[in-house]
């Protein structure tokens, strides 16, 4: 089985599955990691993952880097703020944006702007 989903105007991904059940949380996992509501930056609040200039659609910047062997993955907006994207042991391949200050404490307080978080220089952190 296969299913697509429109991310924005000119993304599409495209899934396959054993089962609709299969289907479902590849879609979910997808519209967690790149749908509209992780899109939003937090901080400046443009939508859609996309910045429009001069009829020029320029998606945000989607950044990997490795660091003494650990990967981080982040989405970056126009305006520098950051969102952060993490896995889990049981499922390593799969993305979701990090909300959360410590996700092996399940009463862990929820980050600030939906988890976007951007360089303040007067205080020498991300906020």
């Amino acid at each position: 089985m296969k299913a697509k989903i429109q991310i924005n105007g000119n993304v599409e991904i495209t899934v396959e599955g054993k089962s609709t059940k299969d289907l479902f949380e590849q879609l979910a996992s997808i519209e967690q990691t790149f749908g509209v509501k992780s899109q939003l930056c937090g901080k400046c609040q443009k939508g859609g993952g996309i910045l429009i200039t001069d009829n020029t659609i320029k998606p945000k910047q989607y950044i990997v880097r490795n660091v003494e062997g650990n990967t981080f993955y982040e989405i970056v907006c126009q305006c520098g703020a950051r969102l952060s994207l993490s896995s889990t042991k049981q499922k390593p391949d799969e993305l979701f944006p990090k909300k959360k200050k410590d996700y092996t404490n399940p009463d862990s307080e929820y980050l600030p702007d939906n988890g976007w978080l951007k360089y303040n220089r007067e205080t020498n952190k991300m906020e």
